[in-house]
């Protein structure tokens, strides 16, 4: 198993060393090649592989003035393909940016605009004019009101209260913030807005956000997402989705406030199955058995199942570390014995441990485990099963996910 993880290893290396040998290819290009190759990039337009080329060489040589036309040709010419129009930073040119701005308006009145059409007209917007955005994204909502617009609409919140100047990086990440910004009429109205909004997809997609891009804000914003966190579990106390905003926004605070038996059972657990949300230097084993013990009083919650799993496999991770390999096979079979909850059913299993085992010797017991977690887990059950069979076999299965 463990050589089954160093191959995979070396393929992901041989294409970073292809990514690296790209990359030198592109820095020697000359001026007159990239312009060429511009041209090729019209003719077959949806070639990504292409149009990334020649984005690394825009961004290697910071020439923004053939990358802003590339922007325009596409935005122009091709705004419904694979390749996405990029947005043009109005730092890099006013002029182009505003030709770009008034394309996206021009496209979304042609007969070929697409709910996707509306979505890219909507992300070039955000960053500079954050007001128009929202009001196409709206229009957008009423138009294609079986498409999902909460995600859009949420971030653009996210950023306005957090005072997001110009578009998001290529990772998706703010470039710039202004006090000026986050403090703006558009600002305030958002806040105001979702203070009062009845729609929990909306509120719980603002927060995600709010949270992935808090950085030096996350203080200041742990009141504001408690807010829409009680507000989510309030407009439906059934929606699994509000609970879990809650649960997340508690951790997010780090929230010291007191919660009741239930809600305790579920952060520990998300605790114990998401290490870096602990507390540097915690003791994991130590607070696995506290998570057990909590769990054997509360059997009737609907996360004990999700508990029980999460306790016995940090339980048994620290019993193969101690050298203890029939302890962890046992304990690996324990974390499956509770109840199946739906987040056992739908999640992806790590398979970690029982990759370690099965180089242990502990084949049956991870066959065992791999058949018990078959019969429930729908993303890949029947994996699962193969998977047991395989070894039984004495095949050894690339078991997938697993943690580095």
């Amino acid at each position: 198993m463990n050589e089954l993880m160093h191959r995979r290893a070396a393929k992901a290396q041989a294409e970073m060393g292809q990514g690296k040998a790209a990359e030198a290819e592109v820095r020697s290009m000359t001026p007159e090649q990239a312009r060429a190759m511009a041209q090729e990039l019209k003719g077959q337009p949806d070639d990504l592989a292409l149009w990334r080329r020649l984005i690394l060489y825009y961004q290697i040589h910071a020439d923004v003035g053939p990358r802003s036309q590339l922007a325009l040709w596409y935005i122009a010419n091709h705004p419904n393909g694979t390749v996405a129009p990029e947005t043009i930073h109005p730092a890099w040119s006013r002029v182009d940016w505003e030709k770009g701005a008034a394309l996206w308006r021009k496209n979304l009145t042609l007969p070929g605009a697409t709910a996707e059409t509306w979505r890219r007209a909507a992300r070039y917007l955000q960053g500079s004019d954050k007001p128009e955005a929202e009001r196409i994204l709206l229009v957008a909502k009423e138009k294609y009101p079986k498409e999902t617009w909460a995600a859009p609409l949420g971030q653009l919140y996210a950023m306005a209260m957090l005072g997001a100047v110009g578009p998001l990086t290529e990772l998706n990440a703010i470039r710039e913030r202004s006090e000026e910004e986050a403090g703006s009429p558009f600002a305030k109205g958002v806040r105001a807005k979702l203070e009062v909004s009845g729609d929990v997809a909306l509120l719980w997609a603002t927060a995600q956000s709010l949270m992935a891009w808090s950085g030096r804000d996350r203080v200041r914003l742990v009141p504001f997402l408690d807010l829409l966190a009680d507000r989510a579990v309030l407009i439906d106390p059934n929606n699994t989705r509000g609970r879990a905003m809650k649960l997340r926004v508690m951790l997010f605070g780090d929230s010291l406030k007191p919660v009741d038996e239930g809600t305790r059972l579920r952060l520990l657990t998300i605790k114990l199955e998401q290490p870096f949300l602990a507390h540097r230097g915690e003791d994991r084993e130590a607070r696995a058995r506290e998570l057990l013990q909590l769990a054997s009083a509360h059997k009737s919650e609907p996360a004990y199942g999700d508990a029980i799993y999460a306790a016995n496999l940090a339980l048994a991770q620290a019993a193969l570390r101690k050298g203890d390999r029939r302890a962890s096979a046992r304990l690996l079979l324990a974390s499956v014995e509770g109840p199946v909850t739906d987040r056992l059913r739908s999640r992806s299993l790590d398979m970690t441990l029982a990759r370690e085992l099965v180089d242990w010797g502990e084949r049956e017991a991870v066959a065992r485990f791999l058949e018990r977690c078959s019969r429930f887990n729908v993303t890949r059950g029947n994996d699962l099963a193969l998977w047991a069979a395989d070894i039984r076999k004495g095949i050894n299965p690339d078991l997938m996910p697993y943690h580095h």
